[in-house]
């Protein structure tokens, strides 16, 4: 997903982590100095889009599932503690078939 960045436009940076027994994908961002006011997260099948206001700007990301695989579920939680934003979402591999490709065997 390719987004035009002003100048006042930055990456979030993100630690993602995918623990496959549970199938849960965890995101951990750095918002602080920002308050939960300033935070915004949005969770879509296939992206985290990430949000965090800031003095100088907005700073936004676009997260992907583990793998091309894979779609994030409705088991979603999010935590924001002392400027840490923690965001865990169920993560299956996806129901829809794969074309193929009758030339390739």
């Amino acid at each position: 997903m390719s987004r035009t960045s002003s100048p006042d436009t930055e990456s979030v940076h993100a630690r993602t982590s995918y623990d496959a027994t549970a199938d849960e994908f965890t995101v951990v961002v750095d918002a602080f100095p920002a308050s939960i006011e300033d935070v915004s997260v949005a969770v879509g099948r296939r992206c985290i889009e990430i949000a965090i206001s800031r003095a100088d700007g907005v700073s936004d990301g676009y997260i992907s599932p583990p793998s091309r695989a894979h779609v994030f579920t409705d088991d979603r939680q999010a935590w924001f503690n002392n400027g840490v934003l923690t965001v865990t979402v169920g993560a299956e591999r996806s129901r829809r078939r794969a074309v193929r490709d009758p030339f390739h065997r």
